[in-house]
């Protein structure tokens, strides 16, 4: 690797809307540099490297991958385009972080993980929530038992959206629909409190029952799920493309509750990410505010290059590492074929 003056040089494969995002969370990482970028539209991938400084534009992701210099690549095209684009990435020799989620099914994700570590390389599921301070502060709370024995988790993500069938949200081909796109956040976060209750890493669901609306297009625009996670704990989970709903991450124990008013996307497009925290109890309601300049994509930023420097393979929890990455997208598969979906697999 190449990491001169303790740098980790970055490339970033599929200029659209959330590698800018990603962009602007290295340009806050002092120790990373967007180094290089590819894409297969001139002028996007022209206006991109504009706007970031980036040093080295490539017309094709081959190109870009073959790049002696970069250390790691940040795969950000649509999601059924996550395994083969991964997979160049790795068998070209570099690190891996692929946007979430990392494959349309469990195995495109086993595919990733089993290549990255034959290669003996980086890989990491981008998870934005999970590497924001606030969910660690969240899993410390649920450990420490603030609000007593965890019972139910409550956890939403959604919106309204006009119906695009041009747009990669209603497209099935590309892996839309609201679980894959936006549903994934609420799994995978019942899934770490569920662990911090039972004092592990994370946990899975014992049972899932779900159900949902299947839109005209072949993707899942509304669905929800009910989770048990044995030993008295469950999880109520949801995300919609075509119904409002209001973004939640709501905790409920013995002694109280802990809610996160913002849990997916504090200061997602520019800082601060500042975050608060409401725990009720039998003695008040008390606030507690995380408070960083940042924005959002800085912190998972910053827990790759981290860990690359450090020689690691993977970003320390509560990122996900490899094998919850596989485990998690299972859970995911459960949820889509309860609403009537087939499991998804890529073609390379």
């Amino acid at each position: 690797m190449s990491m001169t003056g303790r740098q980790v040089c970055w490339g970033i494969l599929g200029p659209g809307a959330i590698a800018n995002n990603f962009a602007v969370g290295l340009s806050q990482t002092p120790s990373a540099k967007l180094l290089a970028a590819g894409g297969r539209t001139p002028n996007r991938l022209a206006a991109f490297g504009e706007r970031h400084g980036v040093e080295r534009l490539y017309g094709s992701y081959e190109e870009l991958v073959a790049d002696p210099d970069l250390d790691v690549i940040y795969v950000a095209t649509p999601h059924s385009f996550h395994l083969a684009h991964g997979l160049l990435a790795i068998e070209a020799g570099k690190g891996l972080m692929v946007e979430k989620p990392a494959g349309l099914g469990a195995s495109d994700v086993e595919t990733l993980v089993e290549a990255a570590r034959k290669a003996d390389v980086f890989f990491m599921e981008a998870y934005k929530c999970r590497s924001h301070p606030q969910t660690a502060r969240l899993v410390e709370l649920v450990r420490d038992g603030v609000i007593g024995k965890l019972t139910h988790i409550e956890a939403k993500n959604g919106g309204f959206r006009e119906r695009d069938p041009s747009s990669r949200l209603f497209d099935p081909a590309l892996g839309g629909g609201g679980i894959l796109d936006i549903g994934c956040y609420p799994v995978t976060t019942v899934r770490l409190i569920a662990g911090a209750a039972k004092g592990l890493p994370y946990a899975e669901p014992v049972t899932l029952e779900a159900s949902g609306e299947i839109g005209p297009t072949g993707v899942d625009e509304i669905a929800d799920a009910e989770l048990d996670f044995g030993d008295g704990l469950t999880a109520s989970i949801a995300c919609a493309l075509r119904r409002e709903m209001e973004d939640t991450l709501v905790l409920t124990g013995t002694r109280g509750t802990i809610r996160l008013p913002v849990p997916w996307r504090p200061g997602r497009n520019a800082g601060p990410s500042d975050a608060k925290i409401v725990i009720e109890t039998e003695d008040g309601t008390r606030e507690e505010w995380l408070r960083d300049p940042r924005q959002l994509f800085a912190f998972e930023a910053e827990a790759a290059t981290n860990a690359i420097l450090a020689g690691l393979k993977t970003a320390p929890w509560p990122a996900l590492s490899g094998e919850e990455s596989i485990l998690n997208a299972r859970v995911i598969d459960r949820w889509r074929e309860g609403v009537g979906l087939p499991v998804l697999k890529s073609a390379r």
